[in-house]
């Protein structure tokens, strides 16, 4: 690791040992290799060591136990508040990274004139991780997206992307304080949010390849809740940031 890396990944876990093994594979297969992994294992009762991930002692990862379970946005805001770096992303136990993810996106930041405030990528979503997944891709050209034509595009499901998982300059989301907690319990539509918060501050570039891997499976919270007040307290919250947003930025119409 060199001595000034600059991406964080921020990697939430609980419970899911042979998917976070998995995960951790997708980091360190990454092509770009100057990066600091945060780990955040929520599950006090199971520690996670490098010894239990069957992997060997690496620098440039960090583990917390936590001696309590905090919750996920609890657990996603304090490894953004431990980042010093440029650039962050998220990432949960149960999805992965294309090798290429880091390089690709790195590289498009590298050629970029203007001050974006974060790049993303689309993704794939399924049950199993194909090992087809990990093939090599040929790079899209990125396209860059200023506010007013992203907020609309993104809102409207014309561009798809993983709201916590792209490069997305730090200091922009410290100063609105990370992930947002929506609603009265698990906080769906947390990760839609982030996008549009970070659109605010800058133009969003944005490759049309899948370099993100989404698990699809019956143990997510979006499976297993059948919360209606979770849902429609989140939503209020939800639109109602992005009526705060849309105020700011007057060009903006969704």
């Amino acid at each position: 690791m060199s001595a000034n890396p600059i991406i964080t990944i921020g990697l939430t876990t609980y419970n899911r040992l042979d998917l976070l093994r998995e995960a951790v594979q997708s980091i360190l297969n990454q092509t770009y290799n100057d990066f600091v992994l945060l780990i955040g294992n929520d599950n006090p009762k199971i520690l996670v060591t490098f010894e239990l991930l069957q992997i060997p002692w690496d620098d440039r990862i960090k583990i917390l136990n936590y001696s309590t379970n905090i919750g996920e946005i609890a657990n996603m805001n304090n490894l953004l508040k431990l980042s010093n770096t440029e650039w962050f992303t998220w990432m949960a136990d149960d999805d992965a990274f294309h090798s290429q993810f880091l390089e690709i996106l790195v590289s498009t930041i590298t050629n970029q004139t203007s001050s974006i405030s974060a790049i993303y990528s689309s993704y794939l979503a399924s049950e199993k991780l194909e090992v087809g997944f990990f093939n090599s891709v040929k790079p899209s050209k990125s396209i860059l997206f200023p506010t007013s034509e992203f907020i609309p595009k993104y809102v409207s499901r014309k561009i798809h992307l993983i709201g916590s998982y792209g490069l997305m300059r730090t200091e922009i989301l410290k100063k609105f304080g990370g992930m947002p907690k929506l609603g009265s319990s698990f906080s769906p539509y947390s990760d839609t949010l982030i996008p549009i918060l970070l659109a605010e501050f800058g133009p969003i570039n944005y490759i049309n390849t899948p370099l993100v891997f989404l698990r699809t499976h019956s143990e997510s919270l979006s499976v297993i809740s059948s919360s209606f007040e979770a849902y429609s307290t989140a939503e209020t919250g939800f639109l109602s940031r992005l009526e705060n947003t849309c105020q700011k930025i007057p060009k903006v119409s969704v």
